[in-house]
């Protein structure tokens, strides 16, 4: 359930997803201060799955198949540590999105990014996607 944002402040620690809709990247971001303490699994099968599912008029049973798939897509996490904020991706968003597109949603203008191995696509959600929702596009994925 969504939540207002704080007023006191435009910046936010949250998550994000980097989509391919219509043949174009874009930054699926997720703020704490609307959504409370969240992890990708459970914002990708509450929110963005079911999103995807209805723009790309999946049927019921491909919709509970892409469910499953939380780790396809590029994603990662911004953190508050101190005063600065700290963006932890999977190497992946460089060829997809800036990094202001990753930030801006969550009204932060500088960061830190750092690698984190956990924020990795996998290869066999990423071929469920790409499967599911008929995308020529790639990205990098492990095993």
């Amino acid at each position: 359930m969504k939540r207002k944002p704080k007023e006191a402040s435009n910046k936010s620690e949250g998550i994000y997803y980097i989509v391919c809709i219509n043949g174009k990247w874009k930054v699926e971001a997720f703020r704490t201060d609307g959504y409370g303490d969240i992890d990708h699994v459970k914002i990708w099968e509450e929110h963005l799955a079911p999103y995807l599912a209805r723009i790309f008029k999946l049927n019921e049973e491909d919709a509970s198949l892409l469910k499953l798939s939380y780790a396809g897509f590029p994603r990662g996490r911004v953190v508050k540590i101190g005063k600065k904020y700290v963006v932890y991706h999977g190497k992946d968003y460089k060829k997809l999105v800036s990094k202001d597109e990753i930030l801006a949603p969550f009204g932060i203008t500088d960061a830190k990014f750092e690698f984190d191995d956990h924020e990795r696509a996998i290869m066999e959600h990423r071929d469920t996607i790409r499967q599911l929702l008929n995308l020529n596009e790639t990205w990098p994925a492990v095993t």
